[in-house]
């Protein structure tokens, strides 16, 4: 667990896999998170996030196959993630994905 001691979050680990980028803040053998919602009125929810290589590119291909898009491509370019729904309202993340 991590946080400021009011909303600690718990990670959770594959022992061997050495997944993200050599500078994030948790461990590379995280897979998942959990952590307690803050004040406001979002409601418990869980996010999956795909690495892509071309975040406007599979935004685009999403849109014409028939999903729709949740939060449009943001960030730089480096950086850039959206959020996507598919056909049916799935919600999922995709974002650049780190340099091998």
């Amino acid at each position: 667990m991590f946080g400021d001691g009011e909303a600690a979050a718990t990670m959770f680990k594959v022992p061997g896999y050495l997944g993200g980028k050599p500078e994030q803040p948790v461990s590379r053998d995280v897979v998942a998170g959990m952590a307690p919602l803050q004040e406001g009125d979002l409601k418990p929810h869980w996010r999956v996030e795909f690495w892509v290589d071309d975040v406007n590119a599979v935004v685009a291909t999403a849109v014409r196959l028939g999903g729709a898009v949740v939060a449009p491509a943001h960030g730089p370019p480096d950086n850039r993630v959206a959020v996507l729904a598919d056909p049916q309202g799935a919600v999922f993340a995709i974002s650049k994905a780190p340099p091998a």
